[in-house]
């Protein structure tokens, strides 16, 4: 007697030998999907910074640029230069002689100093930053209206050692930044360059 098959495919049996090594690879898979989710938690609660470090110090400012740090008494008297009118100008340098190079305060000129008192601060061998408030008087339609607007100065010598020169190129905007309120920028190679007349040029 010959037995006949239902419609279909019949599905293989399975040695022992092989359920036992799929047995086996299920248990690997879970294994390595365990290891991978306590990774997975690990990393999640890492810190971003070590818990060894510490924050920044609040008295100077980082320059995300050149790295270079900007002290506070450098924000402090432009204030009040800008907010209490107590200067007419101050002079900034790099400070190197700090455990971190950072810009300082260089000169401060009184509101009785002069343009000439600021041109004669420059170094003619070294860079500098300096601002300057100057006072103008704007025609228009009421008159003559007394007006100031405070400028922004980049002095590089071509005198000035190439490495000074590219350091405060590298930091300007960074200062600025932390100088809120600096309205026009100029920059100066030589005495030619830093005038009063070429400030007034932009006040017109």
């Amino acid at each position: 007697m010959t037995l006949s098959r239902r419609h279909g495919h019949a599905h293989p049996i399975k040695s022992p030998h092989e359920t036992l090594l799929n047995q086996q690879h299920i248990i690997t898979a879970n294994h390595q999907l365990s290891s991978y989710e306590q990774l997975l938690s690990q990393h999640q609660h890492t810190q971003i910074f070590p818990r060894s470090s510490q924050p920044p110090d609040p008295s100077t400012m980082a320059n995300s640029v050149s790295g270079v740090a900007v002290s506070e008494e450098c924000v402090k008297v432009f204030q009040e230069l800008r907010a209490e009118r107590k200067h007419r100008f101050v002079v900034y340098k790099m400070d190197d002689d700090a455990d971190a190079q950072q810009v300082v305060v260089d000169k401060v000129g009184g509101l009785e100093a002069s343009f000439d008192d600021l041109a004669a601060a420059m170094p003619a061998d070294d860079c500098r930053y300096a601002v300057y408030d100057l006072d103008f008087v704007s025609e228009d339609s009421a008159g003559d209206t007394p007006r100031s607007k405070i400028f922004f100065i980049h002095w590089s010598p071509e005198a000035a050692d190439s490495r000074s020169k590219m350091v405060y190129a590298s930091s300007t905007e960074g200062l600025k930044k932390e100088l809120d309120g600096v309205q026009i920028d100029v920059q100066a190679t030589d005495a030619s360059e830093l005038t009063l007349d070429i400030l007034k040029d932009y006040t017109t």
